[in-house]
């Protein structure tokens, strides 16, 4: 058990989000960690220790490294570390500067992910994506195969056919976060979706359709963590981490234990001393549909199979007219709706748990939240980190 309150975001910063062809990933990581400084009310001469999540776009050599030197920080730093752990980055990132600061290594980490998927069209982004994940089985220079959504779309079939999962449940789940994201002023879609609408908009593969995929975004996101603080620094402590690994790539037979967020959930919860009925708010990895309902599913939050009814019945029963307090969950808009900066919006996740536990998230605040779990998934199942937070 890591010592409790011994680790503490103190600062959070966003980039803008958007589609800016002109503006480099290095210039959104600045900002977002200029913004996260100021947020801290800290001074940029405190950090020791540099993280940041590796980029699709401009895939830079040593990442952080360079990153270090654009900020002017290197000579300072006694750590530096680039995560490729898919968008499971920048939960596994707040996970490693909470080890760095627990062990005394470090006293002020900054996290940093980014990225510019926005700016490209369709086809360079399969065709960079592909070429990323390199799976054995598709060509990477073909265009009209986008690997990533047809192997999620192989799961969200097997689940559809294993459970009596509906096509429209998992549509769904896009329309509850574009009812979030209608809240949040910094969101890439606000537009709230009809069902009818996720379920006709252009078929990707078998079983999904286009606004049931993350939505591409140019932008970047930064907190600070810290072992130094005071209540003036508004801390939102690091309570409970946890992280599992499963196959590079779905099997051609599916089956249950080949997820890993059930592992790095129930890890993360021991180390807090918490089950998941005590967590008040929820940061969900949503880049499709079946991600969300697997983390549902494999947290503990409804049996397993019965993700599609959970679903279902908040579809049924949550509106834009509808409290905060009665969907705790990505009141951001997650992947679906805020954006994805390809590996990045799990930390968009994570500023948002902590600005719901501050009691600043204007308009979607959720009533008085004393804990929240961050859930970022990598690859297809591959990589899973889970990072619970609280007051």
């Amino acid at each position: 058990m890591r010592e409790t309150k011994n680790s503490a975001i103190i600062g959070v910063g966003l980039s803008k989000i958007g589609k800016f062809p002109e503006t480099p990933v290095t210039s959104l990581m600045v900002d977002a960690f200029c913004n996260a400084i100021l947020n801290a009310k800290s001074d940029i001469r405190e950090i020791d220790a540099l993280i940041v999540c590796s980029t699709l776009v401009e895939s830079n050599f040593m990442t952080a490294h360079r990153l270090a030197y654009f900020l002017g920080i290197s000579g300072q730093l006694s750590s530096c570390y680039t995560v490729d752990v898919g968008g499971a980055g920048p939960v596994s990132g707040l996970i490693l500067a909470n080890d760095l600061l627990v062990s005394g290594r470090a006293k002020n980490v900054a996290v940093v992910a980014g990225d510019k998927v926005g700016s490209l069209s369709g086809r360079e982004l399969v065709l960079k994506a592909n070429s990323k994940i390199n799976h054995p089985l598709y060509p990477k220079d073909d265009p009209s195969l986008p690997v990533i959504p047809i192997l999620y779309n192989s799961i969200a079939q097997w689940h559809m056919d294993s459970y009596g999962t509906t096509r429209e449940q998992l549509a769904m789940v896009a329309v509850l976060m574009s009812i979030q994201a209608s809240r949040h002023p910094n969101a890439l879609n606000r537009k709230v979706l009809t069902l009818d609408e996720a379920l006709s908009s252009r078929k990707v593969a078998s079983v999904t359709n286009v606004l049931e995929c993350a939505r591409p975004a140019d932008g970047a996101g930064a907190v600070i963590v810290s072992s130094e603080f005071s209540a003036l620094n508004n801390p939102v402590y690091v309570r409970g981490c946890g992280e599992g690994v499963g196959c590079p790539y779905p099997q051609r037979e599916i089956f249950e234990d080949m997820f890993s967020v059930g592992r790095a959930t129930k890890i993360a919860l021991s180390d807090a001393r918490l089950r998941v009925e005590d967590i008040d708010w929820f940061g969900i990895y949503d880049c499709f549909p079946i991600c969300f309902l697997k983390f549902l599913e494999d947290a503990g939050l409804v049996p397993v199979g019965l993700g599609g009814q959970w679903i279902e019945e908040f579809y049924d029963n949550y509106t834009e007219m509808s409290a905060p307090d009665d969907f705790p969950v990505n009141t951001h808009g997650g992947l679906l709706s805020f954006g994805a900066p390809w590996e990045a919006p799990a930390m968009f996740s994570i500023i948002e748990a902590v600005e719901q536990i501050r009691g600043v998230a204007k308009g979607r605040q959720v009533t008085n939240p004393h804990s929240a779990l961050v859930y970022g998934n990598g690859g297809i199942f591959t990589s899973s980190s889970v990072v619970i937070l609280s007051n």
